[in-house]
């Protein structure tokens, strides 16, 4: 019950100064960053090698394939999101998945309405 009498606050501030004190003479190579972490004590990721970049660009690749498929459905349809003959139909999607999608992909749905459309 001893520490249950204690200001909850008074412990982190005794916490804090003690991790403080322990790390004053240390020394590192990279020194602190602007949050205060050592960076020397982060795990630092390893090189990108050629089989990993084709990891990271496989994503972009479907991003963009699906962006010019939205895009082509709403051409299509033109800038109908819902309705028989709506892009979501065409896609086979729901009309609240696809408006998230061209809200994800920044889509300009107007831009594929035609005039007598609006």
């Amino acid at each position: 019950m001893h520490g249950a009498t204690r200001k909850p606050g008074l412990a982190i501030q005794r916490l804090g100064s003690r991790l403080h004190n322990s790390q004053e003479g240390l020394e590192s190579p990279g020194g602190l960053s602007a949050d205060g972490i050592r960076r020397t004590w982060l795990p630092q990721p390893p090189p990108l090698t050629p089989e990993s970049k084709q990891q990271v660009e496989h994503p972009r690749r479907l991003l963009v394939q699906e962006k010019d498929m939205i895009e082509a459905a709403l051409k299509e349809s033109c800038g109908r999101i819902y309705g028989p003959k709506g892009a979501a139909v065409k896609l086979g999607i729901p009309r609240s998945t696809l408006e998230s999608k061209i809200r994800t992909l920044r889509i300009d749905k107007n831009r594929f309405r035609t005039l007598s459309e609006i």
